[in-house]
């Protein structure tokens, strides 16, 4: 027996994908990565190989997803998805609060890309039809210390994004 198929095209990776390729071009991070375009330093829902990443890195996750019918066959889908930049702070001379603001204005150059290409399409697919809001999260000048004995920087963009209408 085969298995189904999706009803819809644009799931949440789809979208996450889509935006990997959007958020790196023209930032720090794309420019210090070994391929020069930052895509081997962006990660979608995986955290190991972010655990053993070249820093600055940055990991895509998605998190809770809603789907509402629109009409008697048709569906469309809200997913909010994090993108947390993350640096290291004892690989560098410079202070944690210096390590910080790098990552804070390379975030914002993320965003503004985000912002120039909000409609996403991925392979002729159209993966987000719009982003609804961007949150920034705060500076708290603390570490994350959720990889053991690797202390990072991070600050996080959650974007809530309205995925295609498709039909069921």
């Amino acid at each position: 027996m085969p298995l189904r198929l999706l009803n819809n095209p644009a799931t949440d990776v789809v979208a996450m994908a889509a935006l990997k390729q959007i958020i790196v071009p023209n930032t720090q991070m794309a420019l210090g990565s070994s391929d020069s375009t930052g895509l081997s330093r962006v990660y979608i829902n995986a955290v190991y190989p972010l655990s053993i990443a070249d820093f600055p890195s940055v990991l895509i996750s998605s998190k809770p997803q809603t789907y509402t019918q629109c009409s008697r066959s048709t569906y469309n889908g809200l997913v909010d998805i994090s993108i947390a930049y993350y640096d290291r702070w004892d690989k560098q001379p410079q202070t944690l609060d210096q390590v910080y603001a790098n990552v804070a204005l390379d975030l914002e150059r993320m965003r503004a890309n985000i912002e120039s290409n909000d409609r996403a399409v991925l392979n002729g697919i159209t993966a987000i039809e719009r982003i609804q809001r961007i949150i920034v999260s705060p500076y708290y000048g603390e570490l994350d210390h959720s990889i053991p004995d690797v202390p990072l920087v991070v600050r996080t963009l959650t974007l809530r994004c309205v995925l295609p209408e498709y039909d069921a």
